[in-house]
């Protein structure tokens, strides 16, 4: 992996079970540490919520952090803060597939439209997962 991230050991399950059935895999909301922290550390170090996509050979084709995390207080009922234990991604991605162009995203990303217009008009993805 080009960044030394270092990908959970679902995705090395993920990794197998794709090469042993010949079929590509979509792994979405897999915590991946981010690099040179140790996730869930004291001092408050951070994951990356990461959707994978890995081949028919079992090798990771792209891998996408999530950008927008949710946080929601309604006082008094809920407080919930993703970015307390999840750091953001910077960057969109699409990746070449043999059913076309995948734009990348995870859960709360669909709540924001442009996103998705610049994965299609800018980076040319033809579906959106």
């Amino acid at each position: 992996d080009d960044d030394g991230e270092s990908f959970a050991s679902i995705v090395e399950e993920l990794r197998f079970i794709a090469s042993e059935s010949k079929l590509w895999i979509s792994g979405g909301g897999v915590h991946t540490a981010v690099p040179g922290t140790e996730p869930g550390a004291a001092d408050g170090r951070k994951i990356y919520n990461t959707h994978v996509i890995i081949d028919d050979r079992g090798e990771i084709r792209a891998h996408y952090h999530k950008v927008h995390l949710f946080d929601a207080a309604i006082p008094g009922k809920v407080n919930l803060r993703e970015s307390r234990t999840t750091s953001p991604g910077s960057r969109l991605v699409v990746c070449d597939s043999p059913i076309g162009r995948l734009g990348l995203s995870i859960c709360y990303d669909v709540r924001f439209g442009e996103m998705y217009v610049d994965l299609v008009q800018k980076m040319g993805a033809e579906v959106l997962l």
